[in-house]
């Protein structure tokens, strides 16, 4: 999703070079110098300054790893820069940077069009996060967190399956807990579960 999202606003923003930096990852379109991959890859994105409009370079990152990439470059491509946040939830889960060679006009921002994929981006993080909650939940017991009868029919079949590919033995622990059956028998076996 985050190199689709760095692909169109590459082309819908003319001459942009797009960063988006997530997790550790920066994915760029289209590709930057490996310097200023690598220099993307280790400032703190929460070190990086948002504004609704176009700004100098400088005043992308208070870094100090940024300053000092800044500082050796003479002639740098890139004259200004409009960063936005990704936001998850209520903390900021990365940065959409479009990085230009020319100095924009104070009258053209391109911080609406980044806005709207820090959207998008939002909407696809959440999505994995609801994603992710309902698979736990499909596949673990909400009070211990321990793989629940669904999950142990699903490995105990992959386990076999392997087994037989493998010409190998596979052991099953079986244990029988005292007094269980009542809990089965009194609440039912999803609370037994």
């Amino acid at each position: 999703v985050l190199e689709h999202i760095a692909e169109a606003i590459a082309v819908h923003s003319e001459n942009a070079v797009c960063a988006v930096l997530m997790d550790g990852r920066v994915s760029i379109v289209p590709p930057m110098p490996a310097a200023w991959r690598q220099t993307l890859e280790r400032i703190d994105p929460a070190s990086i300054g948002f504004a609704p409009e176009d700004h100098r370079l400088e005043q992308f990152s208070a870094d100090p790893v940024w300053a000092s990439f800044l500082a050796e470059q003479c002639g740098t491509r890139f004259k200004s820069v409009c960063a936005v946040p990704i936001r998850a939830g209520s903390h900021t889960a990365g940065v959409i940077a479009a990085f230009f060679g020319q100095e924009i006009p104070a009258r053209e921002t391109h911080g609406e069009q980044l806005r709207l994929w820090s959207s998008i981006a939002s909407m696809a993080l959440e999505r994995r996060h609801l994603y992710d909650q309902l698979s736990y939940r499909a596949q673990c017991d909400g009070l211990t967190g321990l793989p629940n009868r669904a999950s142990l029919y699903d490995r105990l079949e992959a386990e076999i399956a392997h087994a037989e590919r493998g010409g190998t033995l596979l052991g099953v622990l079986y244990v029988d807990l005292d007094g269980f059956k009542e809990i089965n028998d009194t609440f039912g076996h999803s609370a037994g579960d």
